[in-house]
């Protein structure tokens, strides 16, 4: 699995101006807690709560309840030497008392761009492919879209049905994740396509996209039932994410 972690550590006035965008664009998932607890810290730092051992103590009674608490590693890359700076904290600190996380009970989407940004992150179109006695191809082919989050974005999530007004949410328990999917060709060619053409997936996605809406054609005038049509899907596919494996 190729995988790419991007660190940048930020000046405070670069922060004050993050902190200020998710004021005016708030987080609809559950890490709209994880943004005010960061905010919180953020405003001890700037009234120097931090030069205090009591401010110490608060900022760390916070951080102990962002993310995953203490030990929670950033970067798997980091794990042994977050843990243990995670103890550390523990052991100079004892009193420590995290505090409780806010709840996010507004998850409602407002702007239908939240959701082609939210597609662009955590976003998947993905072509299948299955062996088939049933196909003269030998072929099946199937096109999927999906969003994976967090089970405890459960809400948001399932909003996702009637906002779209089509797909099926599917919660793994095993994972602690929860998928958005729709595997139905109609509801992919009359919503989904239409609804990021009209509002843009960005970025490396994007050119995921533009395959996805072609195999979409190939299969809409039937050409996936010919061997020149599965050619040029299998070539479409293999520039495509592989996030989600299909049996070949």
């Amino acid at each position: 699995m190729n995988m790419f972690f991007f660190r940048k550590t930020s000046s405070r006035e670069d922060l004050a101006v993050l902190m200020c965008h998710f004021k005016d664009y708030p987080l609809i998932t559950k890490k709209f807690a994880d943004y005010w607890l960061f905010r919180e810290i953020m405003d001890l730092f700037n009234r120097k709560g931090h030069l205090t051992k009591e401010g110490l103590q608060q900022i760390v009674n916070l951080r102990a309840s962002l993310n995953k608490g203490l030990s929670s590693p950033c970067d798997p890359a980091d794990s042994n030497v977050v843990k243990q700076r995670g103890e550390g904290l523990k052991e100079a600190f004892p009193k420590t008392i995290p505090v409780s996380r806010p709840l996010v009970n507004d998850q409602v989407i407002k702007d239908p761009y939240w959701l082609a940004g939210f597609a662009t992150g955590e976003g998947c179109f993905s072509v299948g492919l299955y062996k088939s006695r049933l196909y003269k191809t030998g072929f099946q082919v199937s096109i999927r879209f999906s969003i994976s989050q967090h089970s405890c974005d459960s809400k948001l999530m399932e909003s996702l049905i009637n906002y779209l007004s089509c797909g099926n949410y599917m919660l793994h328990s095993c994972r602690e994740t929860g998928e958005f999917i729709v595997t139905k060709f109609s509801s992919i060619e009359d919503t989904i396509i239409p609804f990021f053409q009209k509002y843009p997936i960005l970025g490396v996605k994007a050119l995921d996209f533009v395959n996805f809406c072609q195999v979409a054609y190939i299969m809409k005038v039937k050409g996936h039932l010919t061997k020149s049509g599965l050619e040029q899907i299998i070539s479409l596919r293999e520039k495509m994410n592989t996030k989600i494996p299909f049996k070949v």
